[in-house]
């Protein structure tokens, strides 16, 4: 869409997790929600996303074809992989190639042939209200699934693979990661905060490990108390009013930190670093004379997605209702949040860790 068309379409009506680009730099939302994005899919996203249908491949066969070998469902799964690294088209480089994928598999296998848990959804997007905008906005995303794990209870599996060694600093990031917040906020409307322990973190190093030093794989569980996750719900409010505030204005400034633009470990460059150094105005500048940059076919909204044995998110009739209690039920929606708070009283983190 162009400059104009942007500015009066105003801001979406459902946010996720990827729309908070404009916290590091409000001139890459700027771009990005106008619709450009790689020309080709870089190379460690196609990896990410080979290793994710790997796994969804896997998971899906757990408990209904037991009968099966484990190394022919390993290779279905990788089939199916491969596939998705080949459609990427994807130049591999460094970790990130079509022989890493097959190696980092066949090692993930034997490491876990099978699991303590049982897969409830595969990759399904979601949807709900958020609370006290007067059901103007809507948070939305998609997750790699859920799954139940006695005597935890239900948690999401989020899965990552990480260019560098998995180390204790790379494993307490997620404690603070809203993402993983908004992954555990999300079934928590699906199933109730009665159901849901949290998030279990499913982590390959796409490094070769040092024997006896470095392990390849990583798991953690991630928990989040009821005061985070209302803070959540503040801080995602507070953002979208900071947002606003950019399109009324109709600016959207470039990031005080250059390394937002070049890059830096575990970050790639920025795919509009060059827009930003042209001298053209904002709204004359054609970002498509530019290489590597293209219009994206379709409007970015994961929360249409749609997995295997789960159900879509959306909840609009239980949000609202909250919303009411908590907006004017004064006495009974504080009443509400303490005894939430009190039934919350473990720490927001568990502190499990299981690493191979």
């Amino acid at each position: 869409m162009t400059h104009r068309e942007m500015l009066e379409k105003g801001l979406p009506d459902t946010f996720d997790n990827s729309m908070r680009k404009w916290r590091s730099c409000p001139r890459e939302y700027y771009w990005w929600r106008r619709g450009f994005s790689f020309a080709s899919k870089p190379a460690f996203f196609a990896f990410g996303s080979a290793w994710g249908v790997c796994q969804g491949e896997w998971y899906k066969q757990v408990g209904k074809e037991k009968e099966k070998d484990n190394k022919i469902r390993a290779l279905n799964a990788l089939q199916v992989g491969l596939k998705s690294w080949d459609s990427s088209a994807a130049e591999g480089a460094k970790t990130d190639t079509r022989e890493n994928l097959i190696d980092l598999w066949g090692r993930y296998i034997e490491m876990y042939p099978e699991e303590p848990w049982e897969m409830v959804a595969s990759e399904m997007g979601w949807q709900y209200l958020l609370p006290r905008t007067g059901g103007k906005y809507m948070l939305g995303g998609a997750i790699d699934g859920y799954l139940k794990w006695e005597p935890f209870g239900m948690l999401v599996l989020e899965t990552k693979t990480s260019g560098s060694w998995i180390s204790d600093q790379y494993l307490r990031q997620w404690s603070f990661s809203q993402q993983v917040t908004g992954y555990i906020w999300y079934l928590v409307q699906l199933l109730g905060e009665e159901q849901v322990f949290g998030c279990l973190m499913n982590i390959a190093s796409k490094k070769t490990a040092k024997a006896g030093k470095t392990p390849k794989f990583a798991r953690k569980l991630e928990k989040r108390s009821a005061e985070e996750l209302e803070e959540f719900e503040r801080a995602w409010r507070s953002d979208i009013e900071v947002l606003e505030k950019y399109y009324i204005e109709e600016f959207f400034p470039k990031t005080d930190d250059a390394l937002n633009c070049v890059g830096r470990e575990g970050r790639s460059r920025c795919l509009f670093q060059p827009l930003c150094l042209s001298s053209i105005p904002l709204d004359e500048l054609d970002p498509l004379q530019f290489e590597q940059i293209i219009l994206r076919e379709e409007e970015w909204e994961p929360w249409k997605r749609e997995g295997g044995g789960g159900r879509r998110g959306g909840g609009r009739g239980r949000r609202r209702k909250r919303e009411e209690e908590e907006e004017g039920g004064g006495g009974r929606g504080r009443r509400r949040r303490r005894e939430k708070r009190e039934r919350n009283k473990s720490p927001g983190n568990d502190s499990r860790r299981y690493e191979k």
